[in-house]
């Protein structure tokens, strides 16, 4: 019997070809687009899990409180955190430190490069799995000036040698030995690094760092006991700290490792979601794309029933029970699932790198993990039942002797259900595309917005080795190369500015009040070469305004100053007074309100170089730039960048949702359409006697296209009516994200109605040509 369904099934195949490739292509197609989902899923949901000790590694983040409510929560700790609570909290079993990394230049023998790595404790090596190959596994890193390295740096610098006490050169400070190798960190990490120098080390130099509670600048990692109370923990750390800090109002708390790379935004001091909800909404779009793939299979299944009733009618006939018939028809779209399957992994492995581009991944296929194959095995089994169980019931439902007698067609309900699931089709598909154009539109909001400052023909470079040591000459004849206008030095990005503190004492303040400033430290030229208007007062002259600052317009309004310029001004870098009053500008990304800003004058502080271009002939400005460059440091190499490049990379995440959004969009609607195509076919099939009859008394073949196309527009003004409201909704919500946003433009529902619209009817009208013109003699002939 088997035998005989396959064969049965085979010869429909080959008898419907077309309606068979439509299917496979369907199906293939959002297949395939689910793969790629589930991929991008499963990579994303792997991140961190690879850690031996994932239940008990935790993060500690704080929040930070402040007089007006506002409540903040920063990654970032006090030095002293780690060593207490490791001796003083008996939940915690270790604790370590780290920096936020580093890129420092290794030299050995004759190479020389520059290499991504960490300042941490020793014990990193003991909480994370990072697995040592070569060296003391208990001790990797036993004194200051010791490193581990990656096995990748090894393999670099040393070929086949044995790396374990060879002596790097660093950064043209200090000499380290390796004393442990590493395995390479994998791709799904939060943290990457290619070396690991010890913390100790990097704590000596930072003077701020040793012993203060009020500053915080690194990163605490720490592993529990089995069975501890995260909640006690958080308790006795947020002690702690008010012990040790009496005006430190910061609470202490502990996310698993795991967590952090899907849940790393916090609202309130609460856990707001993160990238958690990309995966949320990538799952929800490949389970949308398979149910419209598996739509058009049902619709295109019932387009061909009436050819197979009469076969139905006669199975029943001689004997064959309803559930031998739904056995058959569900076994047939299962054949077609697995066809599809299969071509839908070709598919993957063919587009993958282009995919692993769009979303800058590195995603193996991974068609051979068990779990994946357990999930596509699962997936084909779904799809294939899904789609074939409506075609199934509905044909195994048909009383044989109503077929037999000629009544081959059904009552409006099929009609109607069939008209339904193309109207879901289309109203996902205006939702989708809405939704797309409008994460368009925000994202081109946010690049071409007016920041208050100018980022445009601006190299940003590290500020490092012989051109750190003499910048002040440095700058002298930079400036003389033509095409550069200023030079500057700062120590933050001004659009991405990091640095907070609570500090500043003004005359009126109240002693109890924490209110965060913003604090960008920066030289002279800094205002002048970002173009920031500056509304009062003066801007830094000399050396002598290290403890003066300039405040931007928030600052003003949150210290509530009327004549701010003059009025005495007091933080860390000494008691001086506010010389200028520069105009607001976003200070952060645009999620957030523009924060009180001060710029204080320390060139010494400063690890970012900034050099404006005229804009003319910039090629060759740059190659004279880095004439001047390499004369005052021939070490470390003449590596730059561009300040809106640096922006843009802040909303890399809208950006690449936007592409996916669009691509997945493109699918969506590419197999809506195939169904539309289907139901055309369908529709003219039944009403072949119809448009013969009408052709004889005269209609034209305009007149038969248009009477075929009005269906089809009127389904798709009924899916423009359902999908626009929740797409508004949809849009607006995306939007909420933002404090600046651009406005929700009625043309996109326009531009979007009247796109599907096209496609629509462009499917439709091939078909519906082939009708009208057939020959009257030969329609009426048909039935």
């Amino acid at each position: 019997m088997l035998q005989n369904y396959f064969n049965i099934a085979i010869r429909n195949f080959g008898r419907y070809l077309g309606y068979t490739m439509i299917n496979v292509a369907g199906l293939a197609v959002g297949l395939a687009t689910a793969i790629f989902i589930l991929l991008w899923v499963a990579d994303e949901l792997s991140y961190d899990s690879f850690h031996e000790n994932k239940s008990t590694l935790y993060r500690v983040w704080h929040n930070a409180h402040y007089s007006d409510g506002a409540i903040k929560t920063f990654p970032s700790t006090p030095a002293p955190l780690a060593p207490t609570i490791k001796v003083e909290i008996p939940e915690i079993e270790n604790a370590i430190r780290m920096d936020w990394g580093s890129s420092l230049l290794f030299e050995y023998n004759n190479t020389s490069l520059m290499e991504s790595g960490v300042w941490a404790d020793p014990d990193l090596f003991k909480i994370f799995t990072f697995p040592i190959l070569k060296g003391n596994a208990e001790k990797p890193i036993p004194g200051p000036y010791d490193v581990a390295i990656s096995e990748a740096m090894a393999q670099k610098y040393f070929a086949n040698e044995n790396p374990i006490g060879k002596v790097f050169r660093v950064s043209e400070q200090m000499d380290v030995k390796v004393t442990a190798v590493f395995q390479n960190v994998p791709n799904n990490s939060s943290m990457q690094f290619d070396f690991v120098l010890p913390f100790e080390t990097y704590e000596k130099e930072r003077p701020w760092m040793n012993g203060q509670w009020g500053n915080s600048g690194n990163q605490t990692f720490v592993k529990l006991r089995e069975n501890s109370s995260v909640e006690e923990v958080n308790k006795k750390m947020t002690a702690l700290v008010k012990n040790n800090c009496k005006v430190c109002l910061i609470s202490p708390f502990l996310q698993l490792y795991e967590d952090f790379h899907l849940y790393s935004d916090f609202k309130d001091g609460q856990p707001n979601g993160g990238e958690i909800e990309y995966v949320r909404i990538f799952s929800s779009v490949a389970i949308f794309i398979l149910i419209i793939a598996c739509i058009n299979f049902m619709n295109l299944a019932t387009a061909r029933s009436a050819t197979r009733r009469r076969e139905v009618g006669i199975r029943k006939v001689i004997g064959a029970q309803r559930r031998s018939l739904i056995f058959q028809f569900i076994g047939e779209s299962l054949v077609i699932s697995t066809i599809s399957m299969i071509v839908a992994l070709a598919m993957v492995q063919l587009f993958l790198p282009y995919f692993n581009t769009l979303t800058n991944k590195n995603i193996g296929s991974g068609f051979f993990d068990f779990n994946i194959l357990v999930i596509l095995v699962g997936v084909t089994f779904f799809t294939g039942v899904f789609a074939g169980s409506y075609p199934a019931f509905f044909l195994s439902s048909f009383k044989p002797a109503s077929i037999l007698k000629g009544n081959l067609y059904s009552a409006g309900g099929e009609s109607f259900i069939r008209k339904g699931l193309v109207v879901f089709q289309f109203s996902l598909a205006v939702i989708l595309i809405s939704v797309s154009i409008m994460a368009y539109q925000q994202v081109e909001f946010i690049r071409s917005k007016d920041l208050g400052l100018n980022r445009e023909n601006i190299l940003t470079m590290n500020l490092r080795g012989g051109v750190q040591k003499n910048i002040d000459a440095f700058k002298t004849e930079a400036l003389r190369v033509p095409g550069v206008v200023y030079v500057s030095t700062t120590a933050d990005y001004p659009f991405e500015v990091h640095n907070t503190t609570s500090d500043p004492v003004w005359p009126g303040k109240n002693k109890d009040d924490l209110m965060p400033f913003k604090v960008l430290m920066s030289d002279e030229s800094l205002i002048p070469i970002l173009g920031i208007t500056l509304l009062e007062g003066r801007n830094f002259s000399s050396k002598s305004d290290s403890v003066n600052c300039i405040v931007n317009e928030a600052a003003v309004r949150a210290m509530g100053l009327k004549d701010p310029v003059g009025t005495p001004f007091e933080m860390w870098f000494g008691k001086g007074q506010i010389i200028g009053v520069v105009k607001d500008f976003n200070n952060q990304n645009f999620r957030g309100a523009i924060e009180p800003l001060v710029f204080a004058y320390c060139p010494s502080c400063a690890w970012q170089l900034f050099v404006k271009f005229d804009g003319q002939n910039l090629e060759e400005s740059i190659k004279n730039f880095e004439t001047v460059y390499k004369k005052f440091d021939q070490v470390y190499p003449f590596e730059y960048s561009f300040l809106d490049q640096h922006f843009d990379q802040q909303y890399q995440r809208e950006t690449t949702t936007g592409k996916l959004a669009i691509c997945f969009t493109a699918i969506a609607v590419f197999i809506s359409c195939l169904g539309l195509l289907g139901l055309a076919s369908f529709t003219a099939e039944r009403r072949t006697k119809e448009l013969g009859i009408r052709k004889v008394l005269g209609a034209s073949v305009s007149n038969l296209v248009a009477l075929l196309c009005n269906d089809f527009t009127k389904l798709i003004f009924t899916a423009l009516v359902i999908g626009i409201p929740p797409a508004y909704f949809m849009i607006q919500a995306f939007l909420s994200q933002y404090v600046y946003r651009t406005e929700i433009h009625l043309w996109i529902f326009g531009v979007t109605g009247l796109g599907i619209l096209i496609l629509a009817i462009a499917t439709v009208i091939f078909q519906s040509l082939k009708a009208a013109v057939t020959n009257p003699v030969n329609s009426l002939r048909s039935e």
